[in-house]
Parts: structure tokens; sequence; C-alpha cells
């Protein structure tokens, strides 16, 4: 297995890179590339930010991919939180560049509406993005490309996510970040289609990388660089000798989920991959 493994942008030719000098699970360092279109899930209370999973861009208008399971928790705290408390998502992009004038340097996107299916572990969440001053119309988000097909047996992956994150917010100062943001790689074992077993009963496939409490929701990226799969769940094992074992949830299911999307006073109805 090469030490690095690269993953692309929807729609462009330009490659992220993940290194592996220092071992199969490194801590990226803050901040890294990557966290414009990987993304902790956070409840926002009392100017403080407390993880609740990890998502990722799926689209330049604000469509996040996540695991149902994360996707649930944001709808119970939605469902009796006071108004000053929201469940959204933290994006650090680069700074604008002549060359691309539209970015926006990030911060925290509340999470507006989400959409899901039942049979899949994978839900697709829609953010706030910032608006433009002069055209008053919203920052395109950089977005993940993502594979429809089934990644191919043995192939090298790797999952990247947020096993920790504290943010604590005061006034107009820096914020004060404590994260762990993680990147774990592996070979893709087996597919499971349409399920498993009665715990993981939808369309999922094992590898053998170390995917730990906090990364799930995180994109699994194979070695064509697209995203595969949502990282669903790991296994903490005692013993370093026995391969570990976590599984995601195949991506090409989801991109069948119906979305409706409401804009300008015009009503579109899509899907994810599309």
């Amino acid at each position: 297995m090469s030490d690095s493994l690269k993953f692309f942008r929807a729609g462009s030719t330009e490659a992220f890179e993940i290194r592996f000098d220092d071992g199969d699970f490194p801590s990226l360092e803050f901040p890294h590339s990557s966290q414009a279109f990987v993304m902790p899930v956070v409840h926002y209370r009392n100017n403080q930010l407390r993880g609740l999973g990890t998502c990722f861009s799926v689209s330049s208008h604000g469509l996040v991919m996540t695991a149902r399971h994360v996707m649930d928790e944001v709808s119970q705290i939605h469902a009796t939180a006071p108004a000053d408390e929201f469940c959204g998502v933290v994006c650090i992009c680069p700074a604008p560049t002549p060359q691309q004038p539209k970015n926006f340097a990030g911060g925290l996107l509340p999470i507006i509406d989400v959409w899901t299916n039942y049979f899949l572990d994978i839900s697709i969440m829609l953010v706030e993005l910032p608006i433009h001053r002069e055209t008053k119309q919203p920052l395109p988000m950089g977005a993940l490309a993502l594979s429809p097909g089934f990644p191919k047996i043995s192939q090298p992956c790797i999952g990247m996510g947020y096993s920790s994150i504290d943010w604590q917010v005061n006034g107009s100062e820096l914020p004060k970040v404590s994260q762990s943001y993680n990147a774990a790689r592996g070979n893709i074992e087996e597919h499971y289609f349409p399920q498993r077993d009665q715990r993981l009963h939808f369309p999922c496939f094992l590898t053998d990388a170390r995917f730990i409490l906090g990364m799930s929701g995180g994109p699994i990226v194979s070695a064509t660089g697209q995203v595969c799969g949502v990282i669903c769940s790991g296994t903490e094992l005692a013993d370093p000798e026995i391969p570990n074992i976590s599984f995601g949830s195949l991506i090409g299911p989801a991109l069948a989920i119906p979305i409706t999307m409401s804009a300008h006073g015009i009503t579109k109805e899509c899907f994810c991959g599309t």
C-alpha cells in the first residue's frame, strides 16, 4: 500500500493528499485542506460547540452527507432546543483568491433541512450558506467527488472524521479550538448487499481501517480518489494482532434519495447524485 492517498473535488482534477508518514492513523494538522469538505457536525449552545459526528459536502449548494444515526441526534436536538441553540457544521475554507474570489473563509453553518431513507444508514442535510454582500447570492462551497459504483475488493481506502471537537467562542475573539481530526486507512474486504445482518441491515462493506467514535458520517475514499462510502461503525480491539473490523455504508444507493429544494420561490425536485 502506498504511503498516501489522494481524493478529488467534484468537477475538478485538483487532488488533495493524505500522507501516512507517522503510521496508519494520523491526526491531521489544523487547518487541513480537506476541512473545506469534511466537517464536524456540532451542537451550538452557550457559545460552545459540542461534536455529534462528521459529515462531508456533496454539492456546492450546501448539501452535506452523514450517517443516519448522526442525523437522528440532530433531529432530536432541533425538536426540543430553544431559539438560541441549533445544530450545524464547521467549514474551514481557503481564503478567497483572484482565481477563486467566491471562496468564503468558513464558519459555523446551521443545518436547516434533512432528508433520509430508513433502508440506509445515510442521510443528507442542507446547511445555510453565507450570502455575498454585493450579489446577495449564497456563496458556493466545495464538494467531494462521489463514486456511484461498488468499490473493488482489496482496494485501499481512507476514512476521515473527528474523534473529538470542542470549540469555545468568546465574543469577537478568535475561537479556542480543541479537536482531533483523523484519517484511517485500510483495505476493502467484503461487500454486503443489500445487508449483512439484523444490525447492519443496509448496503455496506467491511474494511480493516480503524474507525473510532465521532468519525461516524465521515467519507470513505477509495483508491480512485472518489467517495465510495460513509463511515457507519467500528470496533476497538485490544489485541493489535487482530485486524480491525469497521463498516462503511455503500454510497451508491444514497444517490437516489429524493430531495425537495426551495429557493427564491422556486421548488425543485432532484437527487443527491444529480
